[in-house]
């Protein structure tokens, strides 16, 4: 998952919050590909050319053949331009019909992988998936959490709802 953690959101006080470029937060031990991208945070979301430069350079140096963004900032009527910009040869889907603010971006190498949405609602996009060099199937949910326990409330209930419907879950 790329995003942010809560201790990181942008409600923090003023002047507290620190964002580090890849570079930077790669010399100060932060390694792995989730807490690398959440250093690249910014309140610019995917419109910032240089966050999807950042972006681009991650994907290609970890390998990456499947992911969601979460949180991406991008307007309805900017989808497209980022996407040529940063998704280029790749497959991708987006929560807009369900949430204006593009809260979750999936993104996958076609070559890599075959998605099929099933289910889309505001918090959650679940898929089928098939890994195409093992042929295995798996399901796999997708999810950007609102801040309000009604809203949480109403995410449980689909994924419930959405367990229900999963061979073996």
């Amino acid at each position: 998952m790329l995003g942010h953690e809560g201790s990181e959101c942008r409600r923090k006080k003023p002047g507290r919050q620190e964002w580090r470029r890849r570079n930077q937060a790669e010399e100060e031990g932060f390694t792995t590909p989730r807490r690398t991208i959440q250093r690249l945070g910014s309140r610019m979301g995917l419109n910032s050319p240089n966050k999807q430069e950042d972006i681009k350079l991650f994907l290609k140096k970890q390998g990456v053949g499947l992911v969601a963004l979460v949180e991406t900032k991008v307007k309805k009527e900017n989808i497209s331009r980022v996407a040529d910009k940063l998704f280029m040869g790749w497959r991708w889907y987006t929560n807009v019909e369900s949430n204006h603010k593009v809260r979750i971006w999936i993104v996958w190498r076609e070559q890599g992988y075959h998605m099929q949405v099933m289910r889309e609602v505001e918090q959650i996009v679940h898929c089928k998936a098939i890994q195409n060099s093992t042929q295995k199937h798996f399901s796999i949910s997708f999810v950007y959490g609102l801040n309000s326990i009604a809203q949480r409330q109403m995410l449980w209930s689909e994924m419930k709802s959405i367990a229900d419907t999963v061979q073996g879950a």
